[in-house]
């Protein structure tokens, strides 16, 4: 299914400029544009932080693929970056929505790719790498994160998986060395590196079969508890989806526009919206979470909070 383009209210994106004695040097190769898509937030967080780093030298933007304009960003820099959570072993399906919206690349552009991820990627980052190739771009490089776990902190008590409310531990010299490996192919001259396949496919593909592909199903388990409920509409104006919609007096979830993101969970403020009505009260990936692991990482990254 392909989704409208998303025409809401556009928030401008943010363009972190090169330091200005380096500007006069600056080339369109070296112009990084990165793109990202994020549910809780986590991938957003990388993608910032990624920003922050390269912008000591090159011309920076960081943009949300839903956002107006995100389109004309990617196809107007000649070096992108994006960032995305794999969701069920595959690239989310509205980053794979975004590249098909891409044209065609009429002269060589490169890429750069970045998932976050909660157990294990699988062949995400190939398929993703193919699906940009398709479009005529190279991919010089690509690298996972482990991230906090926006769907499974929805089906798992806050108390037993207490790692899914965090980075991994070397999240900062992981953050360094992507950056690096950026700048040194946002230079020019680095040769396509397809994601290989991974060793452990065959069995990841049999987990793929049994229990993934039927989790997707649970979108239908979102439902809203009314005596949380304010009736604030913050469901509808974040999903990027469309998926929540007000209909007369009721607020009603379309789980066939629903990828289980879980957007709409961690950032409702009273709470109301569940999986799981035994997990109703689970810890929430919320936007103050997402702000003291933000701070946390910027401080170890020698930046001021």
């Amino acid at each position: 299914m392909r989704l409208p383009q998303d025409h809401s209210p556009a928030r401008r994106r943010t363009r972190i400029p090169a330091h200005a004695g380096l500007r006069s040097s600056m080339t369109l190769g070296r112009r990084i544009a990165i793109l990202y898509h994020s549910a809780a937030g986590g991938t957003r967080l990388v993608a910032e932080l990624l920003g922050e780093l390269l912008s000591a030298d090159h011309d920076v933007s960081v943009t949300g693929i839903h956002e107006a304009g995100a389109v004309e960003a990617a196809e107007g820099s000649g070096f992108i970056v994006l960032c995305y959570p794999t969701y069920f072993l595959r690239p989310s399906g509205s980053m794979k929505e975004f590249i098909d919206r891409l044209a065609p690349s009429g002269r060589p552009r490169t890429a750069y790719l970045v998932t976050t991820y909660e157990t294990y990627t699988e062949n995400s980052l190939r398929a993703c790498a193919l699906l940009l190739k398709n479009k005529g771009m190279i991919v010089t490089g690509s690298a996972a994160i482990r991230a906090p776990g926006s769907d499974l902190t929805c089906v798992f008590p806050d108390w037993l998986c207490p790692w899914l409310y965090r980075f991994q531990r070397s999240l900062p010299e992981r953050l360094r060395s992507i950056a690096h490996e950026i700048r040194a192919n946002a230079r020019g001259g680095a040769r396509e590196r397809l994601p290989r396949p991974k060793w452990y496919t065959p069995a990841a593909q049999v987990i793929q079969r049994a229990f993934l592909d039927g989790f997707i199903e649970w979108r239908r388990r979102i439902r809203i508890l009314p005596d949380r409920c304010s009736d604030c509409g913050a469901c509808v104006s974040i999903c990027y989806r469309r998926a929540w919609t007000r209909e007369g007096l009721q607020l009603r979830h379309d789980p066939e526009r629903c990828e289980l993101c879980t957007r709409c969970i961690h950032h409702c403020p009273r709470n109301a919206i569940i999986l799981s009505y035994i997990l109703k009260d689970n810890k929430r990936l919320d936007a103050r979470r997402y702000a003291r692991l933000k701070a946390r990482a910027r401080a170890a990254l020698g930046k001021a909070v």
